[in-house]
């Protein structure tokens, strides 16, 4: 037997009482089907590294974030792949989902294929001049030019065949763009990415630093206590403090370190504020570890500080909701890398708390500006400690030490090779059971975040 498009069905099973059958294909994905008409209700596909998605029939996805980015739906004329992710704001249902498994499935229109969109650059100085042509179905509504993750340069066009000019201002150095359109249900092309370099600045940049640990929440049972919370925030500042004045990569330095009773909301809420006074052309390092939760019945996570209580909402004494932090963030002018080494108790049970993966993904929900999100660990993994501190922090502190890290001998850890490095460390000392996961990498270029070690 076989499952239309999915390959040679290898099991087939029926519930005791003849309404349902479930069958595995060779495409790996787990499918529930109505007997005796054999209507299908629903697919389940679920990830080794701990990523799921389910959807109905009808194109009804629900799933986390890394997954709705592996599966998708393909469209030809040209042949091209477009994510689940992609259609967040019109097929992600989670409710028609239920009714189809069910076994009422509701009526949703197929998706439409995203706008086309063609790029290139015509001209270059302090800004790029990007030539952009887009085509859509449906009607393209703008096109749109990010740098490092950051709208700068948009064109309403309105039109289902569009062509625009679009002035993006570059910093110093190299830059990432990327440009896409947008159309009038709001589905987003596959971004046509350039890396164009412009003339170094005549200033070194200034690095920013906010380091957030917690390990004892006084008002919290003693079982949320963490061990080593608090040492990964100041080795993490730490070591990144090295990296200002004469002879560094950054001229100076502006750091907060909050700790325990300090890391109150009010005062990690000023450390984040202060990052709007960053030039383009710096670097900030936000670094948060301690617990992270979800409130019932609210989609949106947020982070623990040291005032909180168990009973904890959005907008409740110590807890630091992720729009919030996103605001600050989109604030910030220059780059942002935001690492998340949080709830690292993997004894709590698993609805009173949420792990670094998903605190990243209620931020990408939240907007973040052109933040680099690199957590912990992904999906519904939680963060092991070992050795004094995290296994991600001690990863981080060993490849910013390590001069094998600078794998191009160029005298400067990257971004990319902090992350190729930190990822193998943590997965193999983990044996697999914790992969850290880095948010929408592709849309940002690669900059310096550390001398070499010598």
């Amino acid at each position: 037997a076989r499952a239309d498009g999915a390959g040679a069905m290898l099991r087939l099973a029926a519930s005791p009482d003849g309404r349902l059958a479930a069958s595995v294909s060779q495409d790996g994905a787990i499918r529930l089907w109505s007997l005796p008409s054999l209507a299908l209700r629903a697919t389940f596909v679920d990830f080794q590294d701990d990523e799921w998605a389910s959807f109905a029939p009808s194109g009804a996805f629900d799933g986390t974030p890394e997954a709705a980015s592996r599966i998708g739906w393909a469209f030809d004329a040209p042949l091209e792949f477009f994510a689940l992710a992609q259609f967040e704001a019109t097929h992600r249902r989670p409710a028609l989902v239920r009714a189809a498994l069910a076994g009422s499935p509701a009526t949703l229109a197929p998706p439409r294929r995203p706008p086309v969109v063609e790029a290139h650059q015509v001209a270059s100085g302090s800004t790029a001049r990007i030539a952009v042509r887009a085509r859509s179905g449906g009607r393209v509504e703008t096109v749109v030019a990010f740098r490092e993750g950051r709208p700068v340069a948009a064109a309403p066009v309105r039109s289902a065949v569009a062509e625009a000019v679009l002035d993006v201002p570059l910093r110093p150095g190299p830059n990432r763009i990327a440009v896409a359109a947008f159309d009038d249900l709001g589905h987003g092309a596959n971004p046509v990415l350039l890396d164009v370099a412009a003339p170094p600045g005549g200033r070194r940049p200034d690095l920013w630093v906010v380091a957030v640990g917690v390990d004892r929440y006084p008002r919290l049972p003693p079982k949320f206590r963490l061990e080593a919370a608090e040492a990964d925030a100041r080795a993490i500042a730490a070591i990144f403090s090295e990296q200002a004045g004469p002879g560094r990569p950054f001229a100076a330095l502006h750091a907060t370190t909050l700790l325990g009773a300090d890391a109150r909301l009010a005062p990690v809420d000023r450390a984040l504020a202060g990052l709007a006074g960053m030039k383009e052309d710096d670097l900030a390092v936000v670094f948060l570890a301690g617990h992270g939760v979800q409130p019932r019945d609210d989609p949106r996570t947020i982070f623990l500080t040291g005032e909180a209580r168990l009973s904890v909402r959005r907008g409740a004494p110590g807890a630091l909701d992720w729009s919030t932090l996103a605001r600050h963030l989109a604030a910030a002018r220059g780059r942002v890398l935001l690492l998340l080494d949080a709830c690292h108790a993997g004894h709590l049970a698993p609805d009173e708390l949420v792990a670094p993966g998903v605190l990243a993904a209620g931020l990408l929900r939240d907007g973040r500006g052109g933040t680099v999100v690199f957590a912990a660990s992904k999906g519904r993994q939680l963060s092991a400690e070992r050795a004094g501190h995290g296994l991600f922090t001690r990863a981080l502190l060993d490849a910013l030490a390590s001069p094998a890290t600078d794998r191009d001998g160029d005298g400067a850890v990257s971004l990319s090779e902090l992350v190729e490095a930190v990822t193998v460390a943590v997965d193999r000392a983990s044996e697999g059971r914790q992969t850290p996961w880095v948010a929408r990498r592709e849309t940002f270029g690669d900059y310096v975040l550390a001398a070499t070690r010598r």
